[in-house]
C-alpha cells in the first residue's frame, strides 16, 4: 500500500470519529458529560437524588429549581439593602406591639430588627430613637428602647447613660450599666456617684459594678465603698462577695469590715456567703467575735447559708450543737428549702424532741403557703387535738386565700372539726 492510500484511510477514519463524538454530545443518553448547574447550592440535593434514580431533570423541575434560586437571590438582595433611619423607624413602629414571649415566631422579627440596628451609626441610632419618640404618644417602648440603647452601650456607654438620664426610657438604664460595668467598672462607678439623682431608686447598680470591680482589683473595690451610704455599701459588698471563693479572702474582707466598723448586716452578709463555700471555717471565725449578740447573729446567718448548700449535713450539725433542741429544730425547718419539704418531715420524725408537736406546727406555718402537701402531712402528725385544729385552720386559710379548689374538700374531710366549726371557718373573712 502506497503513501497516498495510507493517508486516505486515516482521513476517512478521523472523519467518522468526529461525526460519532458530535452525535453523542447531542444525545443525553449517549453523553456522560454533565453540564454544571447554575444553582448548585439550592439544587445539590435534587441533583444527588437524580443521579441515584439515573433519570435526567424534567423541564418543569428545572424551572422549579430556578424559581427557588431566584427567591434566595431576592432574599440576599433584601438583606444587603442599605438601612435608613426612616425605613427602620417605620418597621419598628409596626412591630412594637409584638409579644415575643407568647409567640416564638416573633423572635425572628426581633432578630432581623437587631441586625438592622447594628448597621446604623451612633448618630443614626440617636436619630432613630428621636424619630420613634416623636411618632408615639407613649414614647419609645421598653423593648425597642432596650434594643437601641444596648447597641449604643457597645459604642459609648457613658453617652448612652447621659442620653437616658436626660431624654430616654430609664427602664433601659440597667442594661446599659450592666454592659458598661463589664467593660470599665471604675468609670461606671464614677458616673454612678455623680448622677445619683437621675437613677431610679429601685436600681441597685452598686452590686453589678462592684462585682466587676472586684474581678479586676478586689483591694481597690473594697477601698471604693468607704464613702457609700449604708444601703449602697451593703449592695456593693454583695457584689464583691460574688467573686470570693477562698477562706483567706473571706477572712480578709471580714477583718477590713471590722476595722471599718461595718454594720451587723454587712458582717452577716459576709459570713452567709462564707458558709456557702466553707461553713466550718466560717463557724471557727466567729470565735473571734467578742460581742455575744453579734456572734449569735453571725452563727444564725452561717446556719442559713450552710442549709442552702448542704441541708442534711447542716441540719445534723445544728441539732448536735444546739443547746435548745426546740430552737435548733426551728432553725432547721426555717433554713430548709421549700422544695425539699418531704426531707424535713423525715428529719423531724427521726429527732428525739420533748415537744414534737411544736415542730410539726412550725412545719405547717412554713409550708402551708409554698408546699401544701408537706403542710397536710405535718397536720396529720400533730397529736394534740387543739393544736391540730389550729393547724387545720391555718392550712385552710392559705388554701382558700390562693383560691385553691381543694380548700373546701380539705376542710370537709377533716373529722376533727364539727359541722359547726367548719361552717364558722367558711364564714370567716378570707385572709392569708
Amino acid at each position: 500500500m502506497n503513501n497516498k492510500t495510507i493517508l486516505g484511510v486515516l482521513w476517512v477514519a478521523s472523519l467518522i470519529g468526529a461525526l460519532y463524538v458530535g452525535s453523542s454530545l447531542k444525545d443525553p443518553q449517549l453523553s456522560s458529560i454533565q453540564t454544571p448547574s447554575t444553582t448548585s447550592n439550592t439544587s445539590s440535593k435534587r441533583i444527588a437524588q437524580t443521579k441515584q434514580e439515573n433519570t435526567p431533570l424534567t423541564t418543569d423541575k428545572a424551572k422549579d429549581k430556578l424559581s427557588e434560586a431566584e427567591k434566595m437571590n431576592s432574599a440576599v438582595s433584601r438583606s444587603v439593602a442599605p438601612v435608613t433611619v426612616i425605613g427602620l423607624a417605620n418597621d419598628l413602629s409596626a412591630t412594637a406591639s409584638l409579644n415575643v414571649y407568647s409567640d416564638y415566631d416573633n423572635y425572628k422579627i426581633v432578630a432581623e430588627q437587631w441586625d438592622k440596628i447594628k448597621q446604623l451609626s451612633e448618630e443614626e441610632l440617636y436619630e432613630l430613637y428621636r424619630t420613634l419618640d416623636e411618632n408615639s404618644e407613649k414614647g419609645v417602648s421598653y423593648q425597642l428602647s432596650n434594643m437601641i440603647y444596648s447597641r449604643l452601650a457597645d459604642i459609648n456607654p457613658e453617652k448612652a447613660m447621659n442620653h437616658i438620664a436626660e431624654n430616654g426610657n430609664k427602664n433601659s438604664m440597667y442594661n446599659v450599666m450592666n454592659k458598661w460595668a463589664k467593660s470599665d467598672p471604675f468609670a461606671a462607678f464614677e458616673w454612678n456617684k455623680l448622677n445619683e439623682g437621675s437613677i431610679p431608686n429601685n436600681y441597685r447598680f452598686e452590686t453589678v459594678i462592684f462585682q466587676r470591680m472586684a474581678e479586676v482589683d478586689a483591694t481597690k473595690a473594697i477601698e471604693s465603698i468607704d464613702n457609700l451610704d449604708e444601703a449602697k455599701h451593703y449592695n456593693a459588698l454583695q457584689g464583691i462577695l460574688k467573686t470570693v471563693e477562698a477562706t483567706e479572702e473571706f477572712q480578709a474582707i471580714a477583718s477590713i469590715m471590722s476595722l471599718k466598723q461595718g454594720s451587723d448586716r454587712q458582717m452577716e452578709a459576709i459570713v452567709y456567703s462564707w458558709a456557702r463555700k466553707s461553713p466550718q471555717d466560717a463557724i471557727n471565725w466567729t470565735e473571734s467575735i467578742s460581742d455575744e449578740d453579734q456572734k449569735r447573729k453571725a452563727l444564725s446567718k452561717i446556719k442559713q447559708g450552710w442549709m442552702r448548700e448542704e441541708p442534711e449535713v447542716a441540719a445534723k450539725w445544728i441539732m448536735e450543737n444546739g443547746a435548745d433542741k426546740n430552737r435548733a429544730i426551728r432553725d432547721v425547718i426555717n433554713g430548709w428549702s421549700w422544695k425539699e419539704g418531704k426531707n424535713v418531715i423525715a428529719f423531724v420524725d427521726a429527732q428525739n424532741l420533748d415537744n414534737k408537736d411544736q415542730a410539726y406546727e412550725s412545719l405547717v406555718n412554713r409550708y402551708s403557703w409554698n408546699n401544701t402537701d408537706v403542710a397536710r402531712d405535718a397536720v396529720d402528725k400533730i397529736e394534740d387535738l387543739k393544736k391540730r385544729k389550729k393547724a387545720i385552720e391555718r392550712l385552710f386559710r392559705s388554701l382558700r386565700y390562693r383560691k385553691n379548689a381543694s380548700a373546701l374538700e380539705f376542710l370537709e374531710n377533716r373529722t376533727e372539726l364539727s359541722a359547726e366549726e367548719k361552717a364558722t371557718l367558711i364564714a370567716k373573712k378570707k385572709r392569708r
